[in-house]
């Protein structure tokens, strides 16, 4: 996969001590991940990523996104701005040499299975696209947000003076 925002880490490149990223997206790439992200626009985006060693063939990225996102209300269907600034860790795992491939092996400690550790990179851009993507309220809503006015509502009431959701029925159940 393509990633709109890759920034690819060498894994051989990781030494005994952590390495530092501060990665930020282009223009085009904040248009590219906006339209994946289904959002109205995405006007700042940027990471604040360490990469280390986490011993038996792992590494860990973890870090911070900071985002502006402007998404649909899904209320007044208006746009809305986000400030977003999270916090995460992914963890990374070479596959096993006598597993079947995809294999990784996780303890007992670990919340979660780590990602598999494939090609020699880790791509810690993809991974911040990712973490943004779970970041994202899926029902964005303004705090005074009121829902717009559709015909048969009240402010857009027929002519007949009859308004609600039901007001069409009401006339067809009089005419028959």
């Amino acid at each position: 996969m393509n990633s709109e925002f890759s920034r690819r880490v060498e894994v051989d490149q990781i030494g005994p001590t952590p390495e530092q990223y501060l990665i930020e997206a282009d223009e085009a790439q904040r248009a590219a991940i906006a339209r994946r992200l289904d959002l109205v626009a995405l006007e700042r985006f940027a990471a604040d990523l360490t990469v280390e060693r986490a011993g038996a063939g792992r590494l860990r990225l973890s870090g911070r996104i900071s985002a502006k996102v402007v998404q649909t209300c899904v209320v007044s269907l208006q746009p809305m701005t986000t400030e977003i600034a999270e916090s995460f860790t992914v963890l990374y795992a070479s596959p096993l040499v006598s597993g079947a491939p995809g294999d990784v092996s996780v303890g007992l400690e670990e919340e979660e299975a780590p990602e598999p550790l494939e090609g020699g990179t880790v791509d810690i851009g993809e991974a911040a696209t990712q973490q943004l993507a779970l970041s994202l309220d899926p029902y964005p809503r303004k705090p005074d947000a009121v829902p717009p006015a559709f015909a048969g509502d009240k402010e857009g009431a027929s002519e007949s003076g009859q308004g609600g959701p039901f007001a069409v029925l009401a006339t067809l159940k009089k005419r028959g």
